[in-house]
């Protein structure tokens, strides 16, 4: 990390303690009102505290226990300390609060991806996708399901689409490449490596080696 990054970052730190601070102070000023405890949680949750996110997101549910946001974040919250089980039974009461939060059902789809539940996960990330289709990580999360089960046209249209709702979004460049590298489109699978190269990202050694060793079985 070079100098201006770790500026930046420490810069990052101080806003959020800041941000904490204010929300310390209106909890004492309101101690009864939810919201405090929500944005005080969602800082903790941004500077990695989860323990204390999770503690302010529970008091959140229980002055306002009819909401769906504070489910959602303390979904987020059990996510970030692996408790996947308990993240998508977060995730499920927020959709029968609100049965529209697209959010809901992107958290208990990834909740269920970790658990190893492939199917329910992609059903869950799709639901998201169609409540909220200009939401990105749904759609990335659903094309790596695909990659792994080797469902590689089906990972290119959504890592496509990914790139069409965000251009600059490398991760879908470099989730392309790996599936048009593994169906054989390797001019193609060069050319999405190469913008993700340009928009700041490096190029895992073993993709570089999977295509060179396809160019290598052609000539053969």
């Amino acid at each position: 990390m070079n100098r201006d990054e770790k500026n930046e970052t420490q810069d990052r730190r101080e806003a959020w303690q800041r941000k904490v601070a204010a929300c310390t102070a209106a909890i004492q000023e309101a101690p009864m009102s939810a919201d405090g405890y929500t944005r005080r949680g969602q800082a903790y949750y941004e500077m990695g505290h989860m323990q204390m996110a999770l503690r302010d997101f529970t008091r959140a549910i229980e002055l306002e226990p009819a909401t769906s946001e504070g489910f959602v974040n303390r979904a987020f919250a059990y996510g970030g300390v692996g408790r996947h089980d308990l993240a998508a039974a977060d995730a499920t009461r927020a959709i029968e609060l609100e049965s529209g939060c697209s959010t809901a059902y992107s958290v208990r789809g990834m909740a269920a991806k970790e658990m190893g539940r492939l199917e329910e996960a992609v059903e869950d990330l799709t639901a998201a996708m169609e409540l909220s289709p200009e939401r990105l990580s749904p759609r990335m999360d659903r094309a790596r399901i695909y990659i792994r089960w080797g469902f590689f046209e089906q990972a290119e249209a959504d890592f496509s689409q990914c790139i069409e709702l965000d251009p600059t979004e490398a991760e879908a460049y470099r989730g392309r490449a790996i599936a048009r590298g593994r169906l054989g489109r390797i001019a193609q699978a060069k050319r999405d490596a190469d913008t993700y190269i340009r928009l700041g990202a490096g190029i895992p050694l073993w993709l570089i080696e999977a295509l060179g060793n396809h160019e290598r079985e052609t000539r053969l």
